[in-house]
């Protein structure tokens, strides 16, 4: 390929990615009391019937987000989990939260698990696809950013 079709393609994916300075949404979760921030032009899909959480996806579907709770889990044996997952490019932790990064199938994952109330895990997963890292690495930070555990009850 030669450089100026690169440069095409590479400037139509900066440009197709949604909200990248267009306005964000905040989500609050009742049941797991936890919130994040959502680039404006995701589109909601039918929350779970339990509650758990809400998944988002791209206009053109090519993205998703999702955010949910979780009982159950053990949070050193999900963080070590993810630390052994072999498609995880990057890991990092700290005290009550964790991340990881990777490549599947030519789609970017980033998960980041943090603990919230009454032993409960919350997690945010955007997976997207590897030729739009550029686009989506942005929005990546700032959602990672915005995730907290709300106060307990």
């Amino acid at each position: 390929m030669t450089r100026p079709l690169l440069l095409a393609f590479a400037l139509m994916a900066v440009l197709s990615a949604p909200a990248l300075a267009g306005d964000w949404e905040h989500y609050e979760n009742g049941r797991f009391r936890f919130s994040i921030d959502v680039p404006g032009g995701f589109l909601a899909k039918p929350a779970p019937e339990n509650g758990d959480g809400q998944k988002w996806t791209t206009p053109d579907g090519y993205a998703e987000l999702m955010a949910y709770g979780s009982y159950g889990a053990r949070f050193e044996t999900e963080k070590a989990a993810a630390k052994a997952d072999p498609a995880a490019r990057y890991f990092a932790s700290g005290k009550g939260w964790f991340v990881a990064s990777g490549l599947r199938d030519r789609t970017i994952f980033y998960v980041k698990t943090i603990r919230g109330c009454d032993d409960a895990l919350i997690t945010f997963r955007f997976d997207y696809p590897a030729l739009r890292k550029i686009s989506y690495d942005g929005l990546i930070k700032r959602i990672a950013k915005s995730l907290k555990s709300l106060p307990c009850d």
